[in-house]
């Protein structure tokens, strides 16, 4: 199954269609997406946001592989992207800084971090049990 495949099923999942996607990701035009899911590409510079826009982890988008959905959490509605002051995790960039950004840079800046948390994570447990073993 391909990237654009990917993309298709899970918008048919979600009741949506590729018209919608484009409305909801800054920058991504109809054509481009039908181009996408046309072709047989492994990646695409949306693939980042195409995935947190559609709740499902960027490695099971490109790749098929690994967790699909991401760990629970759904693509929040625009409304409700902005993080609380109070909760702002970065001590070296300005919430200010990081909201001065696009929709979509912030969407990339945002789907990395995830990705690199959830494999963070993955990894503290993988090594838990080696700990406790010996």
């Amino acid at each position: 199954m391909t990237l654009g495949q990917r993309i298709l099923d899970r918008l048919k999942e979600l009741g949506k269609n590729q018209a919608w996607l484009c409305t909801k990701i800054e920058g991504l035009e109809i054509g481009t997406l039908n181009a996408l899911v046309q072709r047989k590409s492994k990646n695409s510079s949306f693939a980042l946001v195409i995935a947190k826009e559609l709740g499902v982890s960027l490695e099971w988008l490109v790749t098929g592989q690994g967790n699909k959905e991401t760990n629970g959490r759904r693509a929040m509605p625009p409304e409700t992207q902005e993080p609380a002051l109070s909760d702002w995790p970065f001590a070296r960039i300005s919430k200010d800084r990081f909201m001065s950004l696009s929709e979509t840079q912030r969407a990339f800046i945002e789907g990395a971090v995830l990705v690199m948390v959830d494999r963070e994570i993955e990894r503290n447990a993988e090594v838990e049990p080696n700990r406790s073993a010996g």
